[in-house]
C-alpha cells in the first residue's frame, strides 16, 4: 500500500531533521539504505501504475537522507543506474532510475553531473520516453547545466530544448521554467516563455505578466553571458518588468507592490532588491576605479568620501531586505 509507505518516508524524513546526526553512523546507513532499496525492488517488480509511485512515496526520506548523507545519494543513484543498465528488459528499472537521478539531482548536482555517461546510455535505451519521464530528464540534467564549463562539450547531455519540444502541457512547461529559474538556466526559461507560453495566452492579464517574467529571465541569461558589459541592457529588462508589475497590481485596485497581502507583492521586491543591487554594483565598481586612480586617497567631505563610508550600510540594508523577503 503505497499509502502507508509515504506516511512513513514522511515520519522519517521528519526524525532525521530532528536528528541530523544520525546518518553520520555507518550502521545506521547501511541499514536505511538497505530497508529503502528492499522495497523499491519489490514494488519495481509490480505493474507499471504501482512502480512509478513508490519513488513518489519515498520522495520526502531519499531527498532528506542525501541532503544529510553524500554516501547514502551516491549509493542511491548508483545501484538504480546499475540495476537500470544491466536489466535491458524491465522498463520499471529504467524509470525507477531516471526519478532517483532527478531526486539526487536537486542536492547533489555534482553526483549527477559525474554519472552523465552513465545517463545518457540510459537515455538511449529508453527511446521514445513519456511526458513523466522527459520531465524527470530535465529535472536530472537542469542542475548539471551550471557545472558545464563554456565550451565543454555536451554530447553526453541530450539537449534539453529538444526534450522541452515534446511536452504539450502548458502547465507542465510553466513548472520547468520555475525549476530553470532556480538552477539558473535563463535562457531555457525565456526560450520557453518567448516561444511556447506567451503564444497560448488566455488573457492579456496573463501575457503581460509572462511577458515580465520572459523579461527577467532574458536580463539574467545577458548579464550571465556578457558580463559587466551588458548591465545597462539588463538593468532595462528588469526595469520594464518591475513596471509590468506594478501596472498589474494597479490594475487589481490595491497596493499589491508594497502590502504583503497583494498578489504581486513577492515579485515586485524580489524585482526592486535586484535592481538596487546592480545599481549599488556599478556604484561601487565606480568608486574603486576612482580610487585606483586617485590612488586610495579621496578627499574629504566629497561626495565620493561620503559614499565610501555609507556603502556598507546600504549594503547591509539591502541585505535586511532580502531577509524580510526569505522570511
Amino acid at each position: 500500500n503505497l499509502s502507508i509507505v509515504r506516511a512513513g518516508a514522511e515520519t522519517m524524513a521528519l526524525a532525521l531533521g530532528y536528528n541530523k546526526k544520525y546518518l553520520e553512523e555507518k550502521s545506521n546507513l547501511q541499514h536505511l539504505f538497505r530497508c529503502i532499496w528492499v522495497l523499491i525492488t519489490r514494488f519495481s517488480n509490480k505493474e507499471d501504475t504501482i512502480e512509478i509511485g513508490v519513488i513518489d512515496a519515498l520522495k520526502p526520506i531519499l531527498t532528506t537522507a542525501s541532503r544529510q548523507s553524500k554516501t547514502f545519494a551516491f549509493n542511491l543513484i548508483s545501484c538504480a543506474l546499475k540495476a537500470a543498465l544491466d536489466a535491458k528488459e524491465t522498463p520499471a528499472a529504467r524509470k525507477i532510475a531516471l526519478q532517483t537521478s532527478s531526486i539526487v539531482s536537486q542536492v547533489h548536482p555534482l553526483l549527477t553531473h559525474n554519472m552523465l555517461p552513465d545517463l545518457a546510455r540510459l537515455y538511449e535505451q529508453i527511446g521514445n520516453p513519456t511526458n513523466d519521464l522527459i520531465i524527470h530528464q530535465i529535472y536530472a540534467l537542469l542542475p548539471c547545466s551550471i557545472l558545464l564549463e563554456k565550451g565543454e562539450s555536451s554530447s553526453l547531455m541530450p539537449n534539453c530544448n529538444s526534450l522541452v519540444d515534446r511536452i504539450d502541457c502548458h502547465w507542465t512547461l510553466f513548472q520547468i521554467v520555475r525549476r530553470s529559474f532556480a538552477w539558473g538556466c535563463f535562457e531555457l526559461s525565456h526560450r520557453i516563455l518567448s516561444s511556447r507560453l506567451l503564444q497560448k495566452c488566455s488573457t492579456q492579464r496573463s501575457f503581460f505578466w509572462l511577458r515580465s517574467l520572459s523579461q527577467i529571465a532574458n536580463a539574467e541569461n545577458t548579464l550571465c553571458n556578457c558580463g559587466t558589459s551588458c548591465i545597462s541592457q539588463c538593468l532595462e529588462l528588469l526595469n520594464s518588468a518591475y513596471s509590468t508589475i506594478c501596472s498589474l497590481a494597479a490594475v487589481d485596485g490595491q497596493d499589491g507592490t508594497t502590502s504583503p497581502a497583494g498578489k504581486f507583492y513577492f515579485q515586485a521586491q524580489i524585482l526592486r532588491n535586484r535592481i538596487d543591487f546592480i545599481k549599488l554594483c556599478i556604484c561601487t565598481r565606480a568608486l574603486c576605479t576612482e580610487m585606483i586612480m586617485c590612488g586610495g586617497n579621496l578627499p574629504f567631505g566629497t561626495r565620493q568620501r561620503l559614499f565610501l563610508k555609507n556603502c556598507p550600510k546600504q549594503f547591509r540594508i539591502l541585505a535586511a531586505r532580502y531577509m524580510q523577503i526569505y522570511k
